[in-house]
């Protein structure tokens, strides 16, 4: 397999190096329900992290050798986003209560404003949290978000495959310095 197969022909992989393992952001058909597109690859040496779009990607790639740890646990959103939303519906209602004129309108509108706020607390307070999957590497963190139940088996399987390539690579490491 080579990254010109997963849209990433801009990164030149090393001599010897190959890709053994992936996780595309849109393996299931369609764009990612969680962030950006992107991919995770595991190659013989490294693990390539892959984020955005064409003209924006944003690249991490860490050493297999680097590799201390990886979870996978639930990452709740963060940020005070919808509650602010949500206080200005309220005001946005009271403004809209006091001017408009149509009687039916005048508690129709500012209701459908208020819905919409209280909606938005609601789902954040009932939010479930993503299933993230993060590899650590010494001051570097990867984070990969996936559906628990589309994705779980393939992110797992990824995680066994990193640490039989670490132990391989840690194998290899250690007959060449035998050699030397």
């Amino acid at each position: 397999m080579d990254l010109e197969e997963v849209g990433l022909g801009e990164i030149a992989l090393l001599d010897g190096e190959r890709v053994s393992d992936r996780l595309n952001a849109d393996d299931q058909g369609g764009s990612r329900s969680f962030g950006e597109p992107g991919a995770l690859l595991l190659t013989t040496t490294r693990v390539i992290h892959v984020t955005g779009e064409e003209g924006r990607r944003q690249t991490t790639m860490i050493s297999v050798q680097d590799v201390e740890s990886v979870s996978v646990r639930l990452i709740f959103p963060e940020g005070i986003g919808p509650y602010v939303w949500a206080v200005l519906s309220v005001v946005m209602s009271l403004i809209l209560f006091s001017y408009i004129e149509h009687s039916i309108a005048r508690i129709a509108v500012p209701l459908i404003i208020l819905t919409m706020g209280a909606y938005l607390i609601v789902d954040r307070l009932t939010a479930r949290g993503r299933p993230t999957a993060i590899i650590r590497a010494r001051d570097t963190e990867i984070h990969w978000s996936f559906d628990h139940d589309k994705e779980s088996k393939q992110v797992y399987e990824f995680i066994n495959s990193l640490y039989r390539q670490k132990r391989r690579s840690a194998y290899n490491m250690d007959e060449w310095l035998s050699l030397h």
